[in-house]
C-alpha cells in the first residue's frame, strides 16, 4: 500500500512540473529548451526588456571597444584585438538599435505583410539577415580599422620614450614648439640630439611625413588629422639608426 502510494506521488510531481512549462515546450528535448528560452529573451519586447537588453548591449559593446584599443596599444601588429575594436564599435550601435526599433516594431510589421511576399519572407529571416551583415562588418572593418576607431594610446603606454627622457640631462632633452594658424599647423624641433636620425609624424594610423635630419620643422594641414575622441591629434616620433624609439610627443589641435 505504502510503495504505491508513492508512486502515485511521484507520478504526480512529474505531472506537476511538466505542466509548469509552456505548452509549447513539453516533449522537447533540454538543448531544445535552451534554444526556445534565449529567442524568448531575444524577442521580449516588453519596454522594461527593450531598456535592460540595449542597454547592457551598449556598455558591453563600449567595454570591448576599450578593451581592443587598449590591447592594440600593448600588441601592435597583432591582428586579433582588431576585431574586438570593430565587435565593440558596431555593437555599441546595433545592440541599442536591434532591440528599440528591428526587433519590437519592424519584424512584426514585416510579418504582418501577407500581401507582398518579399516582405513576408524578410519578416521571417530579417533576424538570420542582420546578424550576417553584423558579423561581416566586423571582419571587414576589423582588416583596416578606420582612424574614428581607433584609440591613439600607443604613445601613452610605450615605455620606451620615459625611459630615454630620464636618461638626458635635462638641458638637452628634445622639445616640440607648435603653433596652429588658419587650419595649417607648423611644428618646429628643438635640442635634438645626435642620435635622431629620422623622424616621423603620425596621425591615427596613417604616416604624413617622414624626417631626416637636419631637418626638424615641417607643417601640417589641420583636416589631414586623424579624430581621437571628438579632437584632430598628430604624433612625433623619434627614431636612432637602429630604429628604436628614442622619443615620442602627442599633440591635440585644441591645445595649440
Amino acid at each position: 500500500m505504502k510503495e504505491q502510494t508513492l508512486r502515485a506521488h511521484f507520478r504526480n510531481g512529474a505531472a506537476e512540473s511538466s505542466s509548469i512549462l509552456p505548452a509549447g515546450w513539453r516533449g522537447l528535448g533540454r538543448g531544445q529548451r535552451l534554444w526556445r528560452f534565449i529567442k524568448s529573451i531575444y524577442y521580449a519586447s516588453s519596454p522594461g526588456w527593450q531598456l535592460l537588453k540595449s542597454g547592457a548591449l551598449f556598455f558591453f559593446g563600449f567595454f570591448c571597444w576599450a578593451v581592443g584599443n587598449l590591447l592594440r596599444s600593448y600588441l601592435p601588429g597583432i591582428y586579433w584585438p582588431n576585431l574586438l575594436i570593430s565587435y565593440g564599435a558596431l555593437l555599441f550601435w546595433f545592440g541599442p538599435l536591434t532591440h528599440l526599433v528591428f526587433v519590437p516594431r519592424l519584424i512584426p510589421w514585416l510579418r504582418r505583410q501577407r500581401q507582398h511576399r518579399l516582405l513576408h519572407w524578410l519578416g521571417g529571416h530579417f533576424t538570420v539577415a542582420l546578424f550576417t551583415l553584423f558579423f561581416t562588418g566586423v571582419v571587414l572593418l576589423s582588416l583596416d580599422p578606420p582612424d574614428f576607431l581607433v584609440l591613439d594610446v600607443e604613445g601613452r603606454l610605450h615605455p620606451t620614450a620615459s625611459v630615454q627622457a630620464t636618461a638626458e640631462p635635462a638641458a638637452q632633452l628634445p622639445d616640440l614648439n607648435c603653433q596652429r594658424t588658419e587650419g595649417q599647423i607648423t611644428c618646429m624641433l628643438t635640442h635634438v640630439p645626435d642620435a635622431v636620425v629620422r623622424i616621423e609624424v603620425t596621425s591615427g594610423t596613417h604616416r604624413l611625413l617622414q624626417l631626416e635630419r637636419p631637418t626638424v620643422s615641417f607643417t601640417l594641414l589641420e583636416q589631414d588629422l586623424a579624430e581621437v575622441l571628438g579632437q584632430r591629434e598628430f604624433r612625433v616620433t623619434l627614431y636612432d639608426s637602429r630604429g628604436r624609439l628614442l622619443r615620442e610627443f602627442v599633440r591635440t589641435t585644441a591645445f595649440l
